[in-house]
């Protein structure tokens, strides 16, 4: 989040806050939730449904003590908001005209949208001016900033050159060049300092290169190993009961972990589903591995206002989602 944008959303919310007013902070990842003062995820708070295609309204009951939260509330932030999905946003709109009983937009309630629309595709994902890696490292920012504006020099059709000195360059074997950029990003100490892996990260675009990435970076980590084993079943209809356990260890569709999941203490981990928002477990949440059991992860916290909180995560059952091109719905714990 920009440095001057997120102190602007603090002043806001201290402002309506300590009038004793009600201010609601969201945000469309967990990440970010976790930065705003009792921040929440949009997914979380307005009770959106995952699998929401089309604008309906959130499962939000007239008579629920969320319901009645929205009613009170001065001021509602949606940070992120342009990374949101149209029907999110028009679901929320709907949904408090309906508990409101108003016809006004978003029932009349004073909404803040934040976002910068340069920080999505096809641009990176970072904030581009006050961003922690602008104040240490202006010819990167000022670089996506030209990006951001249009204003970089491209070549054929709207191609842009990447400086070489931010490549990895690739050395004609995939797992070499793999392990070049990991070498590049963790060095042999990073394993040892939890808090290294708050600011750093390797992005990937599928769940396959997901894994292989996470296995080789988990290798190098000091300290016994710890496989935990997925229990995949089918959803419903009983027409699929050919489907064999091995074949649905074999799948990976996107929101679910991978069957095998292999980890080492100190190791950081990210959740997928909001398990405790209150507490700051929400999707997108980082946590780092102490101790490990049969059914049970202890973890620490090492982000937002819960940084160093100690939690259990215990097996959860995960539904496959229906977006999928999968022809049927599976259940992961």
């Amino acid at each position: 989040m920009d440095l001057e944008v997120q102190e602007n959303l603090f002043s806001l919310l201290a402002t309506i806050r300590n009038q004793k007013q009600i201010a609601l902070a969201t945000a469309t990842s967990g990440v970010v939730a976790s930065i705003l003062p009792g921040g929440r995820t949009a997914h979380s708070r307005y009770k959106i449904s995952i699998n929401m295609k089309e604008a309906t309204t959130c499962n939000i009951s007239k008579q629920s003590t969320t319901a009645d939260l929205l009613r009170r509330a001065k001021l509602i932030i949606w940070d992120e908001a342009i990374m949101a999905r149209k029907c999110y946003i028009k679901a929320l709109h709907k949904t408090l005209q309906d508990i409101i009983e108003s016809e006004i937009r978003f029932g009349g309630k004073t909404i803040v949208l934040g976002g910068d629309f340069r920080q999505i595709l096809p641009v990176i994902q970072i904030a581009l001016n006050s961003h922690k890696r602008a104040i240490n490292d202006p010819d990167f920012s000022e670089y996506l900033l030209r990006i951001g504006n249009g204003e970089e020099n491209t070549i054929k059709q709207n191609w842009i050159t990447i400086p070489k000195k931010i490549l990895v360059p690739y050395n004609q074997a995939e797992e070499a060049s793999i392990r070049d950029l990991i070498f590049e990003i963790y060095s042999d100490t990073s394993y040892s300092n939890e808090n290294y892996f708050v600011d750093v990260a390797i992005l990937t675009s599928k769940n396959e290169y997901v894994e292989k990435i996470n296995n080789m970076i988990i290798d190098q980590f000091p300290g016994q190993q710890y496989d935990y084993y997925s229990f995949d079943s089918l959803v419903g209809s009983q027409e699929n009961t050919l489907i064999n356990a091995d074949f649905l260890n074999d799948l990976s569709p996107a929101t679910l972990p991978p069957h095998k999941l292999t980890l080492k203490e100190n190791c950081p981990v990210m959740l997928l589903r909001n398990l405790d928002p209150s507490s700051r477990l929400s999707n997108g949440s980082r946590l780092i591995c102490t101790k490990f059991s049969k059914n049970v992860i202890d973890a620490e916290i090492v982000t937002g206002n819960f940084k160093g909180t100690r939690i259990l995560l215990p097996r959860i059952p995960l539904q496959s989602p229906e977006e999928s091109k999968i022809p049927f719905q599976f259940t992961r714990k």
